[in-house]
């Protein structure tokens, strides 16, 4: 009997000091050596730096299903979120700066591709800023900015291209020329450029040579409505009405929508003094787009040289409810109350055409009304 007991507290005594020394196995923080403080500390910051990560992975995935539904502003919520667990996420910035191009804020989308020139040299992203200080019209920074990407990227055309446009929209039709001539020496048939030299040409008044470049795009291009637009307005400048014509109506060949060709047709017949064509023009522009200003000022015009003067007035009084500031159809509709005998809504009008700065406006003011 005494045996049996003296076996089963030695058992009792064996399991409670091997159980004993499982739980001295784990010691307390206070026993650990400095050493193993590092790797525990290093340890839980890997575990904290993994959840963040994975936390910013998280609100970048969730913005790019906003962007997806044209959702902007919530996506760049969620972007920020991102941004700010992962200060150098190259994607979420990239996003970011493309969500706020969509909303406008350019100065902003130019910041975000700025920050992302410093993390990653990807001549994609200097692209992107030189088409942000383009939307913000600092023309002269776009300018720089292609000339940056030329330096590295010297045999892409469309470099060039852009850089034109550029200086076009700061007025040097000259430089905006010679970098619109660099796109079609690297592409021959890049039509867009022709189109936009021949512009250039049309500003330095060099019509003849406009002519030639708005052929060459449209030959290259077929379906280039406004090409042949725009070569219909050379042909006018020039002279050429007929052709004027001609080309017009190929604009709406190639874009049966194309109101400003039917608008510009119609102003050739109204020229031509062929009212019915010319109106039939007119009338069929606004059917397309019932906002365009110059219509219901040619319509006016129209009417006013058939002596429709009541008619002639509610069209420029359209025009200027569409364009407050359309000085020309103030000089026009001050026209049609002289010829009204309204002389004081006329000298009013001329007044405001003049502010707007028409100088026909300033000419008839000093001679039919009183100073």
């Amino acid at each position: 009997m005494k045996t049996k007991l003296f076996i089963q507290l030695f058992c009792l005594l064996v399991i409670f000091n091997y159980s004993k020394a499982q739980v001295s196995q784990t010691p307390s923080d206070s026993n650990l050596t400095q050493e193993e403080k590092r790797f525990n500390d290093s340890v839980a910051a890997v575990n904290q730096t993994s959840q963040t990560l994975q936390e910013a992975h998280e609100a970048y995935n969730a913005g790019i299903e906003k962007f997806k539904n044209n959702q902007f502003s919530e996506s760049i919520s969620l972007f920020d979120k991102a941004i700010l667990l992962k200060p150098d996420f190259v994607e979420a910035l990239y996003n970011r700066g493309i969500a706020k191009m969509h909303t406008k804020d350019f100065q902003s989308a130019y910041d975000d591709f700025c920050a992302i020139t410093k993390l990653d040299n990807n001549l994609k992203m200097y692209i992107k800023r030189a088409e942000a200080a383009v939307a913000l019209k600092n023309y002269e920074l776009g300018v720089k900015e292609y000339d940056f990407i030329i330096s590295r990227d010297a045999n892409n055309p469309e470099n060039y291209y852009f850089k034109g446009e550029a200086l076009f929209l700061t007025g040097n039709y000259k430089d905006a020329s010679d970098a619109f001539t660099k796109a079609v020496t690297l592409n021959n048939r890049y039509a867009k450029a022709f189109n936009d030299r021949g512009s250039c040409k049309m500003k330095l008044k060099d019509y003849a040579g406009a002519a030639k470049d708005y052929e060459m795009a449209v030959t290259i291009d077929l379906t280039m409505a406004y090409g042949f637009n725009n070569l219909g307005s050379a042909k006018k400048k020039a002279g050429d009405l007929n052709a004027a014509i001609l080309y017009y109506g190929k604009a709406m060949q190639a874009d049966p929508n194309y109101y400003i060709a039917l608008n510009n047709r119609g102003s050739i017949y109204l020229k031509q003094e062929k009212f019915t064509e010319a109106m039939a023009d007119f009338d069929k522009a606004i059917s397309l787009n019932k906002n365009y200003a110059p219509i219901y000022n040619n319509r006016g015009i129209a009417l006013l040289k058939q002596k429709q003067y009541d008619k002639a007035i509610a069209e420029f009084d359209k025009a200027i409810i569409i364009q407050p500031n359309y000085g020309v159809a103030y000089l026009n509709r001050g026209i049609t109350f002289e010829a009204l005998g309204k002389p004081e809504n006329a000298c009013n009008d001329w007044e405001k055409a003049k502010e707007l700065g028409i100088d026909n406006a300033g000419r008839y003011a000093n001679i039919e009304c009183e100073n």
